[in-house]
């Protein structure tokens, strides 16, 4: 038969239950995070002003080579003046000789061999002066559009 050991590890217990001191560490983490979070706000709030004043201060042309556009509502591609636009790819386009063309109602198997829709990233390699890599993220599916059928 083994023998069994019984390891005490009794420490001194506190006169306080468990549960109570369970209590005051998430009060004090809440109040920590509380804190905390109000500084932050009112330290990004603070900035805001200074920072509002620096823009218009700064002549928006010299910063990217090119006169700023104005915001826009409209549904079309806006550029600065002497820039043009070039579609590269757009949603459905053949990735492949052997891609199906674009329908919408492709299935999903065809629908791997075309360029997909949702991309939400973009980065410009340049390899040499006249060669670059642009890599697309296309992060998730739009089913409502996707799949008509």
């Amino acid at each position: 038969m083994s023998e069994h050991t019984q390891h005490n590890d009794q420490r001194e217990l506190d006169h306080e239950p468990e549960f109570n001191r369970f209590i005051d560490a998430a009060m004090n983490r809440r109040n920590f995070l509380r804190t905390a979070s109000a500084a932050g706000t009112v330290a990004f709030f603070a900035t805001v002003p200074v920072a509002k004043a620096v823009a218009e201060s700064m002549d928006n042309s010299k910063l990217m080579g090119f006169t700023a556009i104005p915001a826009s509502t409209a549904d079309t591609v806006i550029v600065p003046e002497g820039y043009i636009v070039e579609r590269v790819v757009s949603w459905g386009d053949q990735l492949f000789p052997t891609s199906p063309k674009f329908a919408q109602s492709n299935d999903s198997k065809a629908q791997e061999m075309q360029y997909g829709d949702n991309t939400d990233g973009m980065t410009f390699f340049p390899l040499s002066e006249d060669r670059a890599v642009l890599v697309a993220n296309n992060e998730y599916t739009n089913n409502k559009y996707l799949y008509t059928h």
